[in-house]
């Protein structure tokens, strides 16, 4: 998938979740601050971070089948302190 066929199938996610996208195309720097891992999609423009605040977070197996059928894989990950806080969407 190119950056932009991301773009439009991110965007059908976020308007489906009704979430918000905080984190998408990183630096090598910003990648390095944040912790992200040497070879993260956000540095090819692949990868992005959703929240769903105020919004309820959907269900991970609904969320995961509505983000498989725009062809973009859903990891749930968890904060520093080990709450669930975001979900991670990246190019299949």
């Amino acid at each position: 998938m190119q950056p932009g066929a991301f773009s439009d199938s991110l965007r059908s996610y976020v308007g489906w979740s009704r979430g918000s996208v905080t984190s998408w195309t990183r630096s090598p720097e910003r990648n390095k601050l944040v912790g992200g891992n040497a070879e993260s999609r956000h540095l090819l423009s692949l990868a992005a971070d959703v929240v769903y605040a105020p919004n309820p977070r959907p269900n991970l197996a609904t969320a995961k089948r509505q983000a498989a059928k725009l062809g973009l894989r859903l990891i749930r990950e968890k904060n520093k302190v080990g709450n669930f806080d975001h979900d991670h969407l990246q190019a299949l």
